[in-house]
């Protein structure tokens, strides 16, 4: 298998497992706010369009995280990565796709993500 056939098989392989992660959460949460106060469930809100949808956005996160690692740590192998790094650069994947998508939070994204990622880079990471 060709390197690039490799890395393309990690990008969506971590999308995927991102997608699975986000996308449950989602759906148990929707679960649980439909059970505890039905009433704020509106029509097209239903646990398991949410869990799509979120699922979908959790995939692209995932991937861009996986896109920047992959980048970014070409030349340092993923057992000398160190927790913090790995942190910096997954909290960089999921701010990537709200931040390019031109969401209205932007502005709050960045300003809880910036602050953290310096503090860690400053912690040594």
């Amino acid at each position: 298998m060709t390197t690039w056939l490799r890395k393309l098989r990690g990008v969506v392989g971590v999308g995927v497992t991102w997608g699975a992660v986000f996308g449950t959460l989602m759906f148990l949460l929707a679960t649980v706010m439909a059970m505890v106060d039905p009433d704020s469930i509106d029509p097209g809100e239903e646990p398991y369009r949410l869990g799509a949808l979120v699922g979908g956005v959790g995939f692209l996160c995932g991937a861009s995280f996986a896109l920047l690692l992959a980048w970014a740590e070409r030349r340092t192998p993923i057992a000398k990565l160190s927790v913090a790094r790995a942190a910096i650069w997954g909290a960089l994947g999921a701010a990537a796709f709200p931040v390019l998508g031109g969401t209205p939070n932007v502005a709050n994204i960045l300003m809880f993500a910036c602050p953290l990622l310096f503090r860690a880079e400053r912690c040594g990471a």
